[in-house]
This record gives C-alpha cells, sequence and structure tokens, in this order.
C-alpha cells in the first residue's frame, strides 16, 4: 500500500512534469493514474486528491476539454474548502484555474469574480507584492482589455508590472515582461509595439519550450487578433497556421 501511494505522487509529479514541457500526450495518463493510485490510499479528503484533480484539470484544460478542466477545478476547490475552510490560502490558484476556464467560455463577469477571489487570497496569505499576482494580474487585465475597460487593464497591467520588477531578474522575469509591455501598448493603441513585444516573448520561450506547448500558441493567436483588426489577413493567417 505504501508503495501504491508514493507510486501516486511520483505518477502525479511526472504528469506535471510532462505537462509543463506541453507534452499533453504523456501527461494525461500519468497524471490519471497518479489520482487512481492515490485513491486506493489515503482519504478523499486529502490535499493530495484536491491537487490531483487540480493537475488532471490543466491536463484536460490544455486538451481543450474546457468544461471537463473546469469541473476538475471545481472538484479540488469543494475539497479544499471542506478541509481546510472557505478562506484557505490553498485555494488561489484554484481560483485562478477556474478563471482561466471561465475566459475560455466566454463567462467573463464569472472570470473577474474567480480571479478577484485568487487576487483576494494571495494578498491576505503572501502579500500585496507577492510573485504570485503576477500571472493573476496578466490574466485579470486580459479580461478587461476584452471587455474594453482598457483603463482597468492598464491599472490592473500595471500593479503585476509592478510586482515583476522587484528581486533578481531571471529568464521567466523577462518574458513576462515581454507579456506585460505587449499588453501595455495594446492599451495604447500601439499594435505595433504590441506585436515586437509579443514576438520577442516568443523568441524567449522557443529557446527552450517545444514548438507545440500552449503558450506559444496563445501568442501566436494575440498576434494573429492584431493583424486582424488591422486587417491584415494574409499575416492574420500565417500566425494561426504557427499556432
Amino acid at each position: 500500500i505504501e508503495g501504491t501511494y508514493i507510486n501516486g505522487l511520483l505518477q502525479l509529479s511526472l504528469g506535471h512534469f510532462y505537462l509543463m514541457r506541453g507534452n499533453l500526450r504523456q501527461a494525461s495518463p500519468s497524471m490519471q493514474q497518479g489520482v487512481k493510485n492515490l485513491r486506493k490510499e489515503v482519504s478523499e479528503d486529502s490535499y493530495y486528491i484536491a491537487q490531483g484533480y487540480k493537475l488532471e484539470g490543466m491536463v484536460l484544460e490544455a486538451l481543450g476539454r474546457v468544461f471537463d478542466s473546469q469541473q476538475s477545478y471545481i472538484k479540488g476547490l469543494m475539497l479544499v474548502k471542506r478541509v481546510y475552510g472557505p478562506e484557505s490560502y490553498h485555494l488561489w490558484e484554484l481560483y485562478y484555474l477556474i478563471g482561466t476556464t471561465y475566459i475560455k467560455q466566454g463567462k467573463l463577469r464569472d472570470a473577474i469574480e474567480a480571479l478577484r477571489n485568487s487576487i483576494q487570497r494571495v494578498s491576505r496569505f503572501y502579500g500585496h507584492q507577492d510573485q504570485r499576482l503576477v500571472k493573476v494580474c496578466l490574466v485579470l487585465g486580459d479580461v478587461y482589455l476584452e471587455q474594453r475597460k482598457v483603463h482597468l487593464a492598464a491599472k490592473t497591467y500595471k500593479m503585476g508590472l509592478a510586482i515583476l520588477q522587484q528581486g533578481e531578474e531571471d529568464r521567466a522575469k523577462t518574458e513576462m515582461k515581454y507579456e506585460y509591455s505587449a499588453r501595455l501598448a495594446l492599451c495604447k493603441d500601439d499594435s505595433e509595439k504590441a506585436i515586437e513585444n509579443f514576438e520577442s516573448a516568443l523568441e524567449a520561450k522557443r529557446r527552450y519550450q517545444r514548438l507545440e506547448h500552449p503558450e506559444l500558441a496563445e501568442i501566436y493567436l494575440r498576434i494573429a487578433k492584431i493583424y486582424q483588426e488591422k486587417g491584415q489577413y494574409d499575416k492574420t493567417l500565417e500566425q494561426l497556421q504557427k499556432a
């Protein structure tokens, strides 16, 4: 039984590794086997089961199964609330992930509520300058920008960028700065500057990520949207083909 428990944790870790590398074909069975093994040994109220739901949801979301992924995140959320309480710091990432699925479903009001819940918990337990806020602010700003609430979008992006600029520079921070700069350029209707920064982010990411990684596809889609709004349909199609 102990071996089953340890194997379950290892399978989840391996699945997460594959997921981060964009290798969904291997990530999915590893996640499913990990959750299956853990359920043989630990209580359904275990935090590890909640982690399993979260990772399973991440794989499903990457595979385009948005509704199924959201259900996995919600199962994890409800489990954490039951075990640790409705204000647990463990909830911040699950709220963030649920927010991303609402965005893909076009439910922007629900997305904003989930993302604000995420920011609230990070700020309360880790502080208003915690690096976890960087990715949440980026996505929340994107929702505001999609709603044409440019002032709120710019304010949210600036909040995330200010946090990002603290501490030592590293590869991940450099990439995120390009992404933030691109979005702030969009807030100023400077599409050329936005494309330039998105392409810089792509160049940085391509150095270590697989060409089919979802993060690369997302940036190609953002560039395609800019070209589409400019009426440059040949370049739009070129970016869509890369995505």
